[in-house]
């Protein structure tokens, strides 16, 4: 309910409901005084977030990481809305959105000292025609670590990309491993997120 014809600086007085007084201005502000609840879904906020993980280390190129792949479920884990769901190494998103999905590879030498130097990473892929026989993938993201020789410890490398998820059906992702040396392993765990996923949605396509 509109109290009057505004002025084109005047302020206008908006009834929202039973008594829930509000103030529009020219500028696009608006006061509430009251309570104001708010339903459904086209609210701003995050509505879908998750991180799945490698769950086990596995050594060498992977086009794509297809198996031990798991949703965080452990120590506090939380997630906002639907999840993700993956088959075969391939991520399908819930609902479609701007999605911005984030890729944290962590790779080791397998032996030590035995090893030479090597780099090993991930491709962040993407396919627009997913529901296709044969969908086509390509690298929309990449990141990669350097292992020297006689590095007996791991590196961790991280890539980004914010997805226009149009289509369910259609859009979808994965994560290629590759390595220089086959020697080279990624690492996985079930408890804690080494090699691990993060998808967040932003907002409406």
């Amino acid at each position: 309910e509109i109290a009057g014809q505004p002025d084109d600086n005047a302020e206008v007085d908006v009834t929202i409901g039973a008594g829930a007084a509000s103030t529009t201005t020219t500028a696009g502000d608006l006061t509430v005084t009251g309570n104001l609840s708010v339903t459904g879904t086209d609210h701003v906020g995050i509505t879908h977030a998750s991180i799945w993980r490698l769950t086990t280390n596995t050594e060498g190129n992977h086009t794509p990481l297809a198996s031990n792949l798991e949703e965080d479920d452990t120590y506090g884990n939380g997630t906002i809305g639907s999840s993700m769901t993956e088959s075969s190494g391939i991520f399908t998103f819930p609902v479609t959105g701007y999605w911005l999905v984030t890729a944290t590879h962590k790779g080791f030498n397998a032996d030590g000292a035995d090893d030479e130097s090597t780099y090993v990473g991930m491709f962040l892929s993407v396919t627009t025609n997913g529901e296709a026989g044969s969908p086509t993938y390509s690298t929309a993201a990449a990141a990669f670590s350097y292992l020297p020789e006689m590095y007996t410890g791991a590196a961790a490398s991280t890539s980004q990309k914010i997805i226009d998820v149009t289509s369910t059906t259609n859009v979808k992702v994965r994560f290629e491993v590759l390595c220089e040396d086959v020697d080279a392993w990624t690492e996985g765990s079930t408890e804690i997120n080494t090699t691990h996923f993060t998808f967040i949605r932003l907002g409406d396509t």
